[in-house]
């Protein structure tokens, strides 16, 4: 299926357009076009390692003659009508290899995935779903994508992940609410700079700074009865909102408290389990305003089809309409948007009202890596979030 991402460098604001087409992804800056293909010599790789595969199954079928009498007839078909190596046709290398070699060189320089668009500012869609673009663009969202600010050092009110958070002078550190055990710090929001005066995120605050904190136990501190609950408790988690902010850092703590050595805890007998980022490794965070349309993991992809989206074919007859929107999923680490998950979306149909507050994905760039290439999500209700009332807000994480 055709596949294309647009990215762009929050400083310079130059564009990086990429088109994926079978066995080649092409990357354009500016007037400067290159192509990326495999070298020549994976096919033939692929046909030694098939030669060798088909050895292995000949000796297998000999032992088996021998041992156990003739070999059961599919296995006997499956070989005679692949054994001739060169009625064999091997695959190329997946084009996902490609568009990741190509991609990490652009997050190295600090750019950040966009929503891709046409040449009009329309939203750019495969062929299978330009009979679905007025509901895609209906469903377009405003979103603050977050990328690393890679000239900036940290003050203690930036948006960053990791290090130093803002604390006022003799506020305390965040504990899990059972057993007062300290939480780690992951992530804080100046919304000032990321939602100036509101114009980026209607709804959301333009003002103070949202804080992150979870627990380093094997569930990161998402809650865990039952698995994954979205309940907002908060119990082994935490979320803070300063709705004014001290830039002076002699009114503020100038130190972390870092989670006490593993040890027996009456909460989880899994405290001191590894993080997925490092507490101690600063991250100046940069946000770049985009919009974005409904991803294909998400539960509202149903009501926009009227039906169950899996059980959409395409006009190709080859894809789902859920599985052809995957395509416009660009995930990544953003506040508002759409969630954009792993497996499935956990919000049940109790919890229509609960909107993305903020989502952050596995980066190797960053060091963060959530389970087994995983993404957390912050959700909150909207009645809440009009409130500014953020004690209910909830967390989960998935992974592959």
């Amino acid at each position: 299926m055709e596949h294309r991402e647009q990215w762009r460098h929050p400083d310079t604001q130059e564009l990086a357009e990429i088109d994926v087409r079978p066995g080649v992804v092409r990357l354009r800056r500016g007037s400067v076009l290159t192509e990326h293909r495999h070298s020549p010599d994976r096919e033939q790789a692929g046909r030694e390692q098939v030669v060798q595969q088909r050895a292995a199954m000949q000796q297998f079928e000999e032992h088996w003659e021998v041992a156990d009498g003739p070999v059961p007839t599919p296995l006997a078909e499956f070989s005679s009508s692949t054994r001739n190596i060169a009625d064999v046709n091997i695959a190329p290398p997946q084009d996902g290899q490609l568009l990741f070699t190509v991609t990490e060189t652009l997050r190295t320089e600090g750019f950040v995935r966009n929503t891709a668009r046409r040449p009009d500012g329309s939203l750019w869609l495969p062929e299978e779903l330009e009979s679905w673009r007025e509901e895609l663009e209906a469903s377009e969202r405003p979103v603050v994508r977050l990328t690393r600010d890679l000239d900036r050092v940290a003050c203690r009110w930036d948006s960053k992940l990791g290090g130093v958070p803002y604390r006022p002078l003799g506020t305390p550190w965040p504990v899990a609410k059972t057993g007062d055990y300290p939480l780690s710090f992951l992530a804080q929001l100046n919304l000032a700079e990321l939602n100036p005066g509101g114009a980026f995120l209607p709804g959301f605050p333009a003002v103070g700074l949202l804080q992150f904190f979870i627990l380093d136990d094997m569930f990161y501190g998402a809650e865990d009865e039952p698995w994954m609950a979205l309940n907002g408790a908060q119990t082994f988690y935490r979320v803070l909102y300063w709705p004014s902010i001290m830039k002076d850092e002699q009114l503020l703590e100038t130190g972390k408290v870092a989670p006490p050595d593993a040890a027996p805890w009456e909460g989880s007998p899994y405290v001191g389990e590894e993080l997925p980022f490092d507490p101690a490794r600063e991250i100046v965070l940069v946000g770049v305003p985009d919009r974005e349309a409904i991803s294909g993991s998400d539960r509202g992809v149903a009501r926009l089809a009227g039906t169950n989206p899996y059980e959409i074919t395409l006009e190709s007859g080859e894809v789902t309409l859920s599985e052809a929107m995957y395509a416009l999923s660009p995930g990544g680490h953003k506040l508002g948007g759409y969630p954009d998950f792993t497996q499935s979306d956990p919000r049940g149909v109790d919890d229509d009202d609960l909107v993305l507050l903020f989502q952050l994905d596995s980066d190797r760039m960053m060091d963060m890596m959530w389970g087994d290439v995983g993404t957390a999500s912050f959700f909150i209700h909207r009645s809440d979030l009009m409130e500014l009332d953020f004690s209910r807000v909830a967390y989960q994480w998935d992974c592959g």
